[in-house]
Formats: structure tokens, sequence, C-alpha cells
């Protein structure tokens, strides 16, 4: 059974409404009066299979203020660029594009952050990645009036599911659903990427996150800084597709670990250049587990084991 299907429930989010002005999909563009809000960032590689569902469901949300959707193709070498450009000329100020013509992620750049962070115009940043799904209409909505009435927040995020390339619901996911303090966020929190609407703060990328490969965990980190996270639960969850091309879901376990590790070092190195000793030493402990982990992967604590095995039975023998 396929779960892909975007749905309308009037203008209620569970329980509780939007506030402010009646909702609706913005397919024209804003007048001069209104304030683009939110800056929607969207990243994709050989998405040509799910580019489609997943521009459809941001085009999907009702709202009462304009946004942006901005779009980087990172060299696609599928259909993936064709469809993109369909979008931009149908929606010309809605979705605004960048197509590579080599592979930026493949160098070690952060995308979303260097591409689309630095010239998003909105006073709100939401992602949502090529092969991702947001299926409640009214998600940006409820957020955006969430972070208007709570200043003291600085992103909100909501459930998700995971889907595979056919759009079936796979095994449930671990990831937080509570509320989150903003030492929590600076440490580093789990949440889905696709599920977050945040406080634009980014007038740079830091350099000592030009190896960070989990970007979504510094960018948790650094909003830590301007306040706290709020789990949502009555919006509708989004879908977090697992495919064999994706970054994360198909990479191997070392990879994982190793691109942990270089993670925990450039928040480690980032809060030492800014002061932060605190935070960095608890960044420290994190390198050291991810090291130890990664040595573990790398056949460190087989060979360990051999050799004290050796070590024994020379001494007692």
């Amino acid at each position: 059974m396929l779960l892909i299907r975007f749905h309308g429930r009037g203008s209620e989010v569970g329980k509780g409404k939007p506030g402010g002005a009646a909702v609706r999909s913005y397919v024209s563009a804003p007048s001069d009066e209104q304030v683009l809000m939110v800056s929607v960032c969207c990243t994709s590689y050989n998405h040509e299979r799910f580019i489609s569902q997943c521009l459809d469901g941001v085009l999907a949300q009702k709202t009462s203020f304009p946004f942006e959707i901005l779009v980087h193709d990172d060299a696609s070498t599928d259909g993936t660029a064709e469809l993109i450009r369909g979008y931009a000329k149908r929606h010309p100020h809605l979705v605004k594009p960048i197509f590579q013509v080599d592979n930026q992620y493949s160098r070690g750049r952060s995308i979303n952050p260097e591409f689309n962070f630095l010239r998003a115009k909105g006073k709100y940043i939401a992602i949502c990645e090529g092969d991702d799904v947001w299926v409640d209409p009214l998600k940006l909505q409820a957020q955006v009036d969430f972070l208007e009435a709570n200043p003291s927040f600085a992103l909100c995020f909501t459930d998700a599911k995971t889907i595979d390339e056919s759009g079936k619901v796979l095994a449930p996911l671990h990831a937080t659903k509570r509320d989150l303090s903003a030492t929590e966020l600076q440490l580093t929190a789990s949440i889905f990427t696709l599920t977050a609407c945040f406080r634009h703060v980014f007038e740079e990328w830091p350099r000592e996150f030009a190896n960070v490969r989990y970007g979504d965990l510094a960018i948790w980190s650094m909003l830590g800084d301007h306040g706290a996270g709020k789990y949502m639960g009555d919006i509708g969850a989004s879908l977090y597709r697992r495919h064999r091309g994706g970054l994360h879901s198909a990479a191997s376990l070392r990879r994982r670990r190793q691109m942990a590790l270089e993670t925990a070092a450039g928040l480690y190195s980032y809060r030492l250049r800014i002061g932060q000793q605190s935070l960095a030493d608890r960044h420290l402990e994190d390198v050291f587990v991810h090291t130890c982990s990664q040595l573990g992967v790398c056949g460190f604590w087989k060979m360990a084991r051999r050799a004290f095995k050796h070590y024994v039975n020379r001494i007692f023998r």
C-alpha cells in the first residue's frame, strides 16, 4: 500500500489552528508589501523518481504568507535537472534553482548552508530534500505561527515516518518526540531535517564546518545559541525516504561513523574558537567516542584481542 498522498484538513492541524489570516496555496507572486516568511531549501542529486513528489508537497502548503523554494541540483546525471527546470518555468516566483556542473558534495561542500542559506531571503528556513515528502499542507503555517508567537524558541520540528523507494512505510523512526532545551541543541540533537522550521540566523558558515558531513547537527548546534526547540506532534508526519542512492542510507557503517567523527571534530573546533570551553569539552568527548567506534569498525579491537591473547599465552605457557 502506497502512503504518499496529500491530504487537506480544513484550517486545523490536530487540535490547534494556525492563527492569523486565512491560509491558501501560494501559487502567485507576493505583493511588494508582503514579507517573505520562509525559504524552503531543497537539495537534489539523481532524484528523478522523487523530486516531483518533493516539490508538489512544498507547493501544496497553504499559508497566509509568501515563501520561496530554493533548489540546488548537485550535477545530477539523470533527468532531475529537467524536472526542476519545468517547475521553475511554471512557478518562476517560487522555485529558484541552482544547477551545478560539477558535484559539490563530493568536494566536501555543505550544500544547504553554503548554497541555499546564504541566498535565502526568508525570516525562517525549512528543509525538504529532493527524495523526501511533506504530507501535511499546513506544516509551514503551524510552524511559523508558533515561532512568531514564541521568540524564545529557535526552531520547531515534527514527527516523521520512513518510507522506501516505492513509498511503503518501513520501521518506526527513533527520533526525538519532546521539546529540547537550548543546551541540548548546542550538543546536537536527533531531529529529522525535513521536519524542522527554524529562524534564519546564518550570515556565514563557520570555517570549522568545512569537513562536517552531518550538517544538520551543526545547524541544530548553532540554533541552540538562539533558543530552544519545540516538538509539534499535532502536525502530520513528513516522509523520510531510504533508498540505495541516499547519501546517508546508502553509506556503510564505517562511513557513517567517520562522518560522525568529522562532525564532532568540527563542532569542537568551532566552540573552542569562539571561547565556549565547556561546550567544546563536551564535543571533545564525542570525538573520543566516535574515534573508538571507528577503530572498532576498522578491526582495531579484533587485532587488540589477538595481540592480548598472544601476550597472555607467552606469559602463562
